[in-house]
């Protein structure tokens, strides 16, 4: 016996099935889609709370899911950080929500949830828990979008497997397969944020120029060698040294060229 009622379970499950895994291994590479699934949730959930009694039908509820979940998507585009946090804070008040009626309730979550109406307990767990998770996204950020999409995703994909699951089974293993499923998602986006920051550019080494001879500043420069014999500017013909004029031409010699 399934726990769940057929009929608009089964479209339920077409949705969320493909969007928990989605959401559980790329969540943070798709953020919008973390954001659309965290809208979705969150209208799911009041329109059950709100339809169910006032007689809407499960499309009608459906649909006020897929509208919050599309807004949601299409606002993260242009508001991302904001829109991250009010993410955070629908996904961390739902998962709080959750993981307590799964405990209490085991996979009638749906069924006290939206039949029996959240008591006074689940709107203090869906704020504390959405508290948190803002703040958590704002001051983290890759990582908080690791672990609630990664959560999100666990709890989607739960959702779609729970109809097939054993019905009496205690809260507690109900709990430990969400977060089973919880921690694969996180440990493959963590080591897909890994390989994303180990990424360096490496610097091409420029090609070796020709060696060039640098002298050091501090050798001294090479000594300029006096000719060997003073010679007159006018002819170049020998002059004897202290000699003021040229034997040849008559040139005058200055005394300081030839001293």
């Amino acid at each position: 016996m399934l726990p769940f009622t057929a009929g608009p379970v089964e479209l339920i499950i077409l949705l969320v099935l493909p969007l928990g895994l989605l959401s559980l291994f790329l969540g943070r590479k798709l953020f919008w889609l973390f954001v659309g699934i965290s809208g979705f949730l969150l209208g799911l959930l009041i329109g059950g709370v709100i339809g169910i009694g006032n007689g809407w039908d499960w499309p009608v509820i459906l649909l006020v899911g897929l509208l919050l979940g599309a807004g949601a998507a299409v606002l993260s585009i242009y508001l991302q950080k904001p829109m991250a946090s009010l993410a955070g804070f629908m996904m961390g008040g739902l998962l709080a929500v959750v993981l307590y009626m799964l405990v209490r309730y085991g996979t009638n979550i749906a069924t006290n949830l939206m039949f029996g109406g959240p008591g006074p307990e689940t709107w203090i767990l869906f704020l504390v828990g959405g508290v948190a998770a803002a703040v958590f996204v704002w001051v983290t950020y890759e990582w908080a979008l690791i672990v609630l999409s990664s959560l999100s995703g666990a709890l989607l994909t739960f959702i779609g497997i729970a109809p097939f699951l054993p019905f009496n089974l205690p809260g507690i293993i109900y709990l430990l397969i969400l977060g089973g499923l919880a921690a694969v998602g996180i440990y493959v986006q963590a080591q897909m944020l890994s390989k994303t920051q180990a990424v360096a550019v490496v610097p091409v080494a420029a090609p070796p120029g020709p060696a060039t001879s640098i002298p050091s500043p501090s050798a001294p420069a090479p000594a300029v060698q006096a000719p060997a014999s003073d010679v007159c500017p006018q002819c170049g013909a020998p002059v004897r040294p202290g000699a003021k004029f040229c034997n040849r031409c008559g040139a005058t010699v200055a005394v300081g060229d030839h001293q």
